[in-house]
């Protein structure tokens, strides 16, 4: 009879464990993240100098939605060379962009370890331009150009896995910041 009565113990805690949420009301929750497959400029040629990196923030207003911010900086670049009178001359081009915005998320499924959600983002992205060429050996012209600065729309669905409490990573697949963004996720909730 005790081993019933224990087994039965063990089902129903693991059952009330199973259960509790990763995100609900009052949650906190950080991402810090680095992105591949940036979705900003997709010209031909260009290399990121600097990857997508962000950090973003949730509040859980109730247990499915949650509301909060983010920010992403990113630089991308172009080099080449002309040849002219038997000089090779450099020239290219440098694409900073910074993006802020605001993010809202529903959570599908939201257990002791795993959350998984989908939402949307509308930002503003803030570009600029500094191009440079040579007019001759050792002569640079660069100039700076602030051009396709405006409002985004991003969606994106994602998990977070959290391997201790309050510590874990993310993955994000979207459109509009980057295709995919992982990194690290951090919690904090009121009890």
């Amino acid at each position: 009879m005790k081993k019933i009565i224990f087994t039965i113990a063990v089902i129903f805690a693991g059952i009330t464990i199973a259960d509790a949420q990763t995100f609900k009301k009052g949650t906190n929750a950080i991402n810090i993240g680095i992105g591949f497959t940036n979705t900003l400029y997709a010209g031909s040629g260009y290399s990121q100098t600097v990857p997508p990196i962000s950090t973003s923030y949730e509040y859980g207003v109730t247990d499915q939605i949650g509301v909060g911010g983010f920010m992403g900086y990113c630089i991308l670049q172009w080099k080449s060379i002309y040849y002219f009178n038997n000089v090779y001359y450099p020239y290219g081009n440098t694409y900073s962009y910074f993006v802020i915005g605001l993010r809202g998320n529903y959570h599908f499924l939201s257990n002791n370890k795993f959350d998984i959600y989908g939402g949307m983002m509308l930002a503003y992205n803030i570009v600029s331009s500094y191009d440079y060429y040579c007019d001759g050996p050792g002569i640079y012209d660069p100039y700076s150009i602030v051009t396709e600065s405006g409002p985004r729309i991003s969606v994106y669905a994602g998990g977070r896995y959290y391997f201790l409490n309050n510590i874990g990573v993310f993955l994000e697949l979207g459109w509009g910041w980057t295709v995919f963004n992982t990194g690290i996720a951090v919690k904090f909730q009121k009890n």
